[in-house]
């Protein structure tokens, strides 16, 4: 590999690294070179070995092998440095687009609704989910599943729904490996910190708290909640954006929690009925008959058990003002 960032070309750069294109042996690919304090803080090399040593591991459980969702931009096909640089390279994806500038323009979005029937999304966002969920079962901690953390385009001539920024990740458990990064705001979901005004005892960390292990015994609990929430709160809510381009909250005024709070005391008081959408939307007028019947017959294709585990995170979790979501992701995943 060549170690010379001057024989490739400059796309980006943000605050952990900068960001390339490489015409590698007749093929392109994308090249991340991390500063040197995140090399020395967050050891991208030796955290990614870490994971995938770890999902390998647990390859039988994810199906047999890792979710295409994972394997694109998720992680790396080879490590080095530069200097004193950690340097990791990925896939290229043609088409790159993200799915927050998908959803940003109607266009877009418009044209990744057809480009993609009900089908296929439906098979992307199963795959997403079970990307997540091997995350999961392996203890590595994505708290970043948004919208601009997420990729649509195509790699070996097929066009799919790619995690990245996996290597950010942080692995419960390990002081070497802590959460070094926390979320930027997604304009297109409810942000998990909200949940805090529906009286669940959570807190995002501090950026002065950075970097934090996550170290159960050692964690200030309202930190360990927020922990535990998010990648269930952001997974579930990026599912539906590959799914049908829209929030699981579609219908809201707005996609704050104090409208959202209107609909689980709404089914609370009408007795928990685990459908999705919940019917309150449109019992409260947000959502049309006919609406509500077309976004029902679309989240019934993924399974009775999917939407019952959606009602109960988003719903009857909120009610009962958990410390926890009651269910995890790779059981909503089937792999549990």
């Amino acid at each position: 590999m060549e170690t010379d960032t001057k024989q490739w070309e400059f796309l980006d750069s943000g605050g952990e690294a900068d960001i390339y294109e490489a015409v590698i042996k007749g093929r392109r690919y994308i090249v991340k070179v991390f500063t040197e304090k995140q090399t020395a803080l967050a050891k991208p090399v030796e955290r990614v070995s870490e994971m995938l040593g770890r999902l390998v591991r647990l390859r039988a459980r994810c199906r047999g092998r890792l979710p295409r969702s994972l394997i694109g931009r998720g992680f790396p096909i080879a490590v080095g440095s530069v200097g004193d640089k950690a340097v990791l390279v990925f896939r290229y994806v043609d088409g790159f687009e993200t799915l927050a500038e998908i959803a940003n323009s109607f266009e877009k979005l418009r044209q990744y609704l057809s480009e993609h029937d009900a089908s296929s999304r439906k098979d992307m966002a199963l795959d997403v989910l079970l990307g997540i969920a091997c995350l999961e079962l392996a203890d590595i901690v994505h708290v970043d599943l948004t919208t601009s953390n997420t990729a649509h385009g195509s790699i070996d001539g097929l066009k799919w729904v790619y995690l990245f920024d996996v290597e950010t990740a942080a692995v419960m458990g390990l002081e070497d490996y802590p959460l070094s990064v926390i979320p930027a705001r997604d304009a297109h979901y409810m942000l998990v910190d909200s949940l805090e005004q529906a009286g669940i005892p959570l807190r995002a960390p501090e950026p002065a708290d950075l970097p934090l292990a996550l170290i159960p015994s050692k964690m200030p609990p309202e930190y360990l909640s927020w922990t535990m929430w998010t990648p269930v709160w952001y997974g579930l809510q990026l599912v539906s954006f590959v799914y049908l381009g829209t929030s699981p909250f579609h219908g809201l005024p707005a996609i704050t929690i104090d409208y959202w709070l209107e609909v689980v005391e709404h089914e609370k008081e009408r007795g928990f009925d685990p459908v999705w959408p919940p019917r309150a939307l449109h019992e409260l007028g947000m959502l049309e008959a006919s609406e509500y019947r077309e976004l029902k017959e679309h989240w019934d294709l993924l399974g009775e058990g999917f939407t019952r585990a959606m009602y109960t995170v988003f719903v009857e979790d909120i009610a009962a003002k958990r410390r926890t979501p009651s269910i995890s992701v790779s059981a909503i995943a089937g792999i549990r």
